[in-house]
């Protein structure tokens, strides 16, 4: 999904796709009081006790929102969303204990994993982190298929001629196969992209396809 709120269904024929520049999984992050070392004793945990563990987010609609929606759902468990106005607040109530689990950024919450203050139960990619490669993906942690993540991308206005898309492509392909580029990334949390502008169009495509339908079946409309 779209780590931001620029690009919406609403909005996206207004652009000209011109290249994936990255893509993030999150951390499945659990408060130490979680009586949850994985995935799967979570699951079971969730299972034990419906709608009593609670997820915060960074609001409505929000990735850290949707990526436990489709947790939720996967695994066929009832947790209570906590909205926030930003995964600072999320963050902060997390750390205290008032919320048991977030689905965060890597960078937002590793020096608290590092430090023992939160637990990493997963990471929501598709493979794992090389920040954390210890930490396994959900996927392999007993929900096949789990994937989500938050990725930033370059477009240009829709009306922009196809040439010059093309060049932004290329530019932006050619920076991100440096090495040095590619190694800060990485250290970040972040999986350098790097794509056509056609390959970018109908990665946006399917993207959005799956997170509009997570979106219908779990009856969420995201905040304006």
């Amino acid at each position: 999904m779209s780590s931001t709120a620029s690009l919406t269904e609403k909005n996206v024929d207004r652009f000209a796709p011109v290249s994936l520049v990255s893509a993030s999984a999150y951390i499945v992050t659990a408060n130490p009081r979680v009586a949850a070392q994985n995935i799967r004793e979570l699951i079971a945990l969730a299972r034990a006790n419906p709608a009593r563990l609670t997820f915060g987010s960074s609001g409505v609609g929000a990735a850290s929102h949707l990526s436990a929606e489709l947790f939720k759902a996967m695994a066929q468990v009832d947790m209570l969303h906590v909205p926030y106005k930003g995964t600072g607040q999320a963050l902060t109530d997390l750390l205290a204990g008032q919320v048991d689990l977030l689905f965060a950024p890597s960078q937002t919450v590793l020096p608290h994993v590092k430090a023992g203050r939160l637990k990493a139960l997963a990471v929501t990619g598709a493979k794992r982190a090389q920040t954390l490669p210890g930490v396994p993906t959900v996927a392999e942690s007993g929900l096949p298929g789990y994937q989500a993540v938050g990725w930033f991308g370059l477009l240009a206005p829709a009306a922009t001629p196809g040439s010059i898309v093309l060049k932004l492509s290329a530019d932006v392909n050619s920076v991100l196969a440096q090495a040095e580029v590619r190694a800060k990334m990485t250290a970040l949390g972040a999986d350098p992209g790097g794509n056509t502008p056609e390959e970018f169009a109908r990665f946006i495509r399917e993207d959005q396809a799956k997170w509009a339908k997570l979106m219908r079946e779990a009856g969420i409309e995201a905040a304006e």
